[in-house]
């Protein structure tokens, strides 16, 4: 039996795959990626690198995460990996110990592991202070990224935006891991979300996604987040 594995559903990902290959080498050796449209250098580094175990080119290219996320489960089930850790491309761990990370998975009896999230802005410095149901200011939001791989967990692909964890996967442990999220952290790179979230669902109005990308002045230094699990 296998301890941690790292589960990848990539799509795009030029910016961010030299952090995140950094990243993913301080966590685990072995890596499962689910190629949803990576771009051209991003699969060439992912399928070379030594710690990719198995590399899945997607041939359904509608967007379903909770589809891809159930067939790294089911990798990782396949090598009988007891914990796996999905750590998105425009995400980065800037600092861990991993004797000590591991000795804390070890000793979990809980079925995930939330870690502090941070939105990133411009740089690898500043990002946006998260503002939950009660106006108060957090400087990150509690995001479940690790979890066990227990044999009833199954994603539920109805749900084709996917959470981070199976849906009956209960939150458990919390630890002092920071994740830099840097998927929205420039203007030109929400306004490419934007951009995307208007063409593939024309007509919505925009306001009903509240998402970090959205913000149009620059000046903001908050979100809303509107959960009460914000660390």
């Amino acid at each position: 039996m296998k301890f941690l594995c790292i589960g990848l559903v990539v799509k795009g990902g030029k910016e961010f795959i030299d952090k995140w290959i950094s990243s993913a080498e301080k966590i685990s050796d072995c890596w499962f990626i689910v190629d949803n449209g990576a771009d051209k250098e991003t699969r060439y580094k992912l399928i070379t690198h030594p710690y990719t175990k198995q590399y899945l080119i997607q041939k359904d290219k509608d967007r379903n995460q909770s589809r891809d996320y159930q067939k790294i489960l089911e990798m990782a089930r396949e090598d009988d990996y007891v914990w796996i850790w999905n750590l998105d491309i425009d995400e980065y761990v800037p600092e861990i110990n991993k004797d000590e990370f591991y000795g804390f998975l070890l000793n979990s009896r809980d079925e995930s592991i939330g870690f502090p999230l941070f939105e990133m802005r411009e740089d690898d410095k500043h990002y946006v202070m998260i503002q939950d149901c009660t106006t108060e200011l957090k400087h990150a939001r509690l995001c479940h990224k690790c979890y066990k791989n227990l044999s009833h967990f199954k994603f539920n692909e109805k749900d084709k935006h996917g959470n981070s964890i199976p849906h009956n996967c209960k939150s458990g442990d919390t630890i002092n891991i920071s994740i830099q999220h840097f998927g929205h952290y420039n203007f030109t790179l929400r306004e490419e979300k934007r951009n995307q979230y208007k063409s593939e669902f024309p007509g919505k109005d925009m306001h009903e996604l509240e998402q970090s990308w959205l913000e149009e002045d620059e000046n903001k230094i908050t979100i809303k987040e509107w959960r009460n699990d914000i660390i």
